[in-house]
């Protein structure tokens, strides 16, 4: 059974929709947890976002979560996803949706494969600094907009290690 499936169940008196989506970041969450109070969809009390640590890749779009999503629409599609990045004031800055970048002539070439692996790990190692900001700053404008609906704002950590749980715990404690 899925998570909401199961609230559902417990909770007869309410009506609980799902609007989670596997493979999400946090901040396509917060994008269609906007996208869905424009369009008047205001029947929520609560919302209930369920989060795991690797949001942080996948909200900075990191070079690893992007070829892990071309890898996974079976070499055929391309598949892009929005990302967010800390500006030089220290702002949540949000960007277009970005596709992984396949080197020219990289299926032909071991050598340029493994080129090109070496410099997405490089990309990786420098956007990891900015992940869990990325992801505090977008946690805090989905609190933010989600007060402001007069809604209330549950964030279920589904996977996390340890020292990232708490962290993560006393910021939003």
């Amino acid at each position: 059974d899925e998570f909401s499936s199961i609230i559902a169940k417990n909770l007869d008196k309410f009506r609980v929709r799902n609007y989670g989506v596997p493979g999400y970041s946090t901040l396509q969450s917060l994008l269609l947890y906007d996208e869905l109070e424009n369009a008047s969809v205001k029947s929520r009390k609560l919302v209930v976002l369920g989060f795991s640590d690797h949001h942080g890749s996948r909200n900075v779009a990191s070079d690893s979560w992007l070829m892990r999503l071309k890898m996974a629409s079976n070499r055929h599609e391309w598949i892009s996803t929005p990302y967010a990045r800390i500006n030089g004031e220290g702002d949540l800055q949000i960007y277009p949706p970005k596709e992984y970048q396949k080197w020219p002539f990289s299926e032909y070439s071991v050598i340029l494969q493994q080129m090109q692996l070496a410099y997405s790990s490089q990309i990786d190692r420098k956007l990891k600094g900015q992940q869990e900001t990325v992801t505090f700053q977008i946690l805090e404008k989905m609190a933010s907009n989600i007060a402001r609906d007069g809604n209330e704002f549950l964030v279920l950590v589904m996977r996390a290690k340890k020292s990232a749980r708490q962290r993560y715990l006393k910021k939003f404690d």
